[in-house]
């Protein structure tokens, strides 16, 4: 998941027009909510999928592949 619901952006039911146009004006009409959302957002994504981390996410995922090989 890249956008956490009311943190780094909103989630709208895709069928509630609504609701998603109401989310949208929220976000044009106040400048702190939409610039905390982007910072929250920037964090999440630098922390999530920075390349240090991704790497030791598939070096973890080989190892554990190679032990279930193994284990076969």
């Amino acid at each position: 998941d890249v956008v956490l619901n009311n943190k780094s952006g909103f989630l709208a039911n895709k069928k509630n027009h609504k609701e998603f146009a109401a989310l949208l004006l929220n976000l044009i009409e106040n400048n702190d909510l939409r610039d905390e959302m982007s910072k929250n957002g920037k964090k999440f994504v630098i922390e999530k999928f920075n390349y240090s981390r991704l790497v030791s996410d598939i070096k973890n995922l080989y190892l554990k592949l190679l032990k279930i090989k193994e284990n076969a």
